[in-house]
């Protein structure tokens, strides 16, 4: 048996399709519910929503959105971020694939079923978001593709049950996502203790968008690809080429993606601090 047909003994393929399934529906309801409480409760709008034409109902949507981010990835991130630091720490093969080892180690599977299980939740929340674009909750086709390329990736690592120090790094990333949503909820509504909140929370995730999504995941990406080109004997074999050969191509590209992404967040940081220390933003 190949890596994927070993582990599907610890945890079956419709497991995973449920899991998958129940925590889409699961974040859809969650949604609904804390859209039709912000609804009532109406927070005070800031200036800068209402510039942009933001409407109550549209308001309610994004901080439900951002509620939902904020909850989900403060433990996703996290654990995602632990789960790599664990796949760094045991080396390899245990950080290509538990079952390379014969026989593999306790600790190690209960690392791959733990990466699988996060790997679920997070497949789920990116169907949920995907399923919410069609309701309007978001708009722009970037953000589609967004969903269909991290959807997939969730997909393949889940079907291929492998490379889990890649698949948690990539994961990873969603801690710097939690100060994001933060400040894009916080900036939209009104108040100095929210506008305050939303520079701190854009800093903070300035700091961890570099830390974690360029420098840890990059490295990470750097390693995985040293294995594929000059040591491809010690990943898994009599896996699909297609499939191993999408993983590879979708999580490379993901970091190249962060690395455009950096330059953005890195010149909006630092208009906000210039802005904040009373010198003109533009220079």
């Amino acid at each position: 048996m190949n890596v994927s047909e070993q582990f599907r003994v610890y945890r079956s393929e419709r497991t995973t399709v449920y899991a998958v399934v129940s925590w889409a529906a699961l974040f859809c309801a969650y949604a609904l519910f804390v859209k039709a409480f912000i609804a009532k409760l109406s927070p005070p709008m800031s200036e800068a929503a209402k510039s942009k034409g933001i409407l109550r109902d549209q308001l309610s949507r994004d901080i439900a959105s951002c509620i939902v981010a904020i909850t989900t990835h403060t433990f996703l991130g996290p654990m995602a971020l632990y789960l790599s630091l664990s796949y760094h720490a045991a080396g390899n093969p245990a950080s290509l694939a538990c079952f390379l080892l014969e026989p593999p180690r306790p600790v190690d599977v209960t690392r791959e079923l733990w990466c699988c299980r996060i790997g679920e939740m997070f497949t789920g929340n990116i169907l949920y978001q995907s399923i919410f674009w069609l309701l309007r909750w978001e708009t722009g086709i970037e953000m589609l593709l967004h969903h269909i390329g991290f959807f997939v990736a969730g997909y393949l690592i889940l079907d291929l049950t492998c490379f889990g120090k890649l698949a948690s790094a990539a994961m990873s990333m969603e801690v710097s996502s939690v100060f994001l949503s933060v400040h894009l909820m916080t900036r939209q509504i009104d108040g100095r203790r929210c506008a305050l909140i939303s520079d701190l929370a854009a800093a903070v995730f300035a700091l961890t968008f570099l830390g974690i999504r360029i420098f840890w995941y990059g490295y990470v990406v750097a390693e995985f690809n040293y294995f594929w080109f000059l040591e491809p004997e010690k990943l898994p074999q009599n896996l699909s080429p297609v499939k191993t050969s999408m993983a590879h191509l979708i999580f490379t590209l993901g970091w190249f993606l962060q690395l455009y992404w950096s330059k953005l967040v890195v010149s909006k940081v630092w208009r906000a601090a210039r802005g904040m220390m009373g010198k003109d933003p533009a220079q």
